[in-house]
């Protein structure tokens, strides 16, 4: 018996080991990891543009069609991540647009268009409430009335949330719209069950992800809103595919994938542990770096071409979620902790009125709380208390998805109607025309989901696909599977060693 006892010890010793070992050594995205993907995505614009340096990536492409949706979005992806380019040098064309829009009359141009370049000039770090003269946080979001500011569809209200929270701008004492008028009327779209649309009752994993990106700062202090986003979730968890991806029009695409990449990280809930958006194992991150291709762009469907609207939605989302592990900031959190905004509250501006008056800025201690609030930061934060089960896939084959529409123009004109210089090669074929030969759907997920992946990274998930013990269903089964081990073993050694003392006693006697 003294030898069955060592052999169990010896036994049980060796199981805690190596599960020690694996908990070790499993490896998940890094920011260096991050940044080597990143790389090899402005690696293939370069390709793509025929440029071949960022310099020159950003003064004979970005620069030159300033006011595009598909360049805006870069550029603010390349503030967020902390890029050192020349942005002066895209905010002055910027301005050129600008001057259009407001000569052709600031309310004939499309809201999210102002929206959008409005977080531009913020991510290259200018005052938006005085671009030549003019007042854009006050003309795109509190100087419209509600009814006006949401006759374009839910996506201009989200992005007035948005960018009123970037920096935490105080409005107008005499404001037309409040933050606390939009946050009613958004919630006042949301579906039965628990989504967002911008038409019809077939929740859009887009436009439910922007729309709980957009609410992320009232989630604390505002228990309607705490409870919708609760119900998005749910609904967007059931929404996920076998493969960690998410579907616009009954298809898997990068760009829902990485709107709840998004979403995740600015709610702060990290896509790679949290259970109810892990499916079959894969994560949201899992599923996004799933349609990169060798060249380092971005599909729109899996199996199809690099396509530039999945490649600057996927840019913006792997910058989120560095700055998530990094600094567990969202991606719309433009506030520099270290040299807090003055809050300024500014007085009722006029759409024609050039001449804005000067505000008195006035310190304010409100100023460092971070309204994305993270797991690390907010112990009470709500997130990590409802895991439902929410394994069902639900297909939204019907959805009437056009909000990377909505965010973003994608045609050769400024949004005031000016020409721009035309680009240095085709365009990328249309996420919109994709054929449909490229179609992928839940039946259809990709096994190898890094084959497409950037070559020296392809070892990173694999090792944590087998090993990684951040999902906690996997470390539960692979503990339960140690433990039988352990059982039976010991279960063997007492029938082999206890048969052969019987044996032995019987000779003796």
């Amino acid at each position: 018996m003294k030898t069955i006892r060592k052999l169990s010890v010896i036994i049980l010793s060796l199981i805690l080991i190596s599960n020690s070992f694996i908990n070790v050594f499993a490896v998940t995205y890094t920011v260096e990891n991050i940044n080597r993907i990143i790389d090899n995505l402005l690696s293939y614009e370069y390709n793509y543009t025929n440029t071949n340096s960022l310099e020159d990536f950003v003064e004979n492409y970005l620069a030159p069609n300033a006011g595009e949706g598909e360049c805006d979005w870069f550029v603010i992806s390349l503030g967020r991540n902390g890029t050192n380019f020349n942005s002066n040098l895209y905010v002055n064309n910027l301005n050129k647009v600008i001057s259009d829009i407001y000569k052709n009359g600031v309310k004939n141009a499309k809201i999210t268009d102002l929206q959008r370049i409005s977080l531009v000039y913020t991510a290259c770090n200018k005052d938006i409430k005085n671009i030549l003269g003019y007042n854009l946080l006050a003309d795109c979001t509190y100087n419209r009335e509600l009814s006006e500011l949401s006759s374009q569809g839910i996506m201009t209200l989200d992005y007035a949330l948005i960018l009123l929270d970037s920096k935490n701008f105080h409005i107008s004492q005499n404001a037309l719209t409040t933050r606390d008028d939009i946050v009613a009327k958004i919630l006042s779209l949301q579906l039965d069950n628990g989504g967002f649309a911008l038409t019809g009752t077939a929740p859009d994993a887009d436009v439910t992800a922007m729309t709980v990106t957009a609410l992320c700062p009232y989630i604390k202090n505002n228990k309607t809103v705490k409870s919708a986003v609760d119900k998005a979730l749910i609904r967007l968890s059931k929404m996920q595919k076998n493969d960690g991806s998410f579907a616009s029009y009954g298809k898997l695409n990068c760009e829902s994938t990485a709107q709840v990449a998004v979403m995740l990280t600015s709610l702060g809930i990290d896509p790679e542990n949290d259970e109810r958006f892990i499916k079959n194992g894969y994560s949201v991150v899992d599923a996004l770096l799933s349609y990169q291709t060798q060249n380092g762009g971005f599909m729109h469907l899996k199996n199809g071409n690099e396509n530039q609207m999945a490649t600057y939605q996927a840019f913006y989302a792997l910058v989120a979620y560095k700055s998530f592990i990094s600094t567990s900031q969202g991606l719309y959190n433009f506030t520099d902790e270290n040299n807090p905004q003055q809050t300024v509250t500014e007085p009722k501006t006029d759409f024609t009125n050039k001449d804005i008056p000067n505000s008195q800025a006035q310190n304010s201690n409100s100023n460092n709380n971070n309204y994305y609030h993270n797991n690390n930061s907010d112990p009470q934060y709500v997130y990590e208390e409802n895991t439902e089960s929410a394994n069902n896939q639900y297909d939204s084959s019907n959805q009437n998805n056009n909000s990377r529409q909505s965010s973003s123009t994608e045609n050769s004109t400024s949004p005031a109607g000016t020409s721009v210089q035309s680009r240095k090669t085709p365009t990328v074929e249309s996420s919109e025309n994709v054929s449909s030969n490229n179609t992928a759907t839940s039946d259809e997920v990709n096994k190898n989901r890094f084959a497409h992946n950037i070559n020296n990274f392809n070892y990173i998930k694999e090792f944590n696909n087998e090993y990684g013990t951040e999902n906690l269903s996997v470390t539960g089964i692979a503990a339960f599977i140690m433990l039988s081990g352990y059982i039976l073993l010991n279960i063997y050694f007492i029938k082999k060693y206890g048969n052969s003392n019987k044996n032995n006693n019987k000779t003796s006697k």
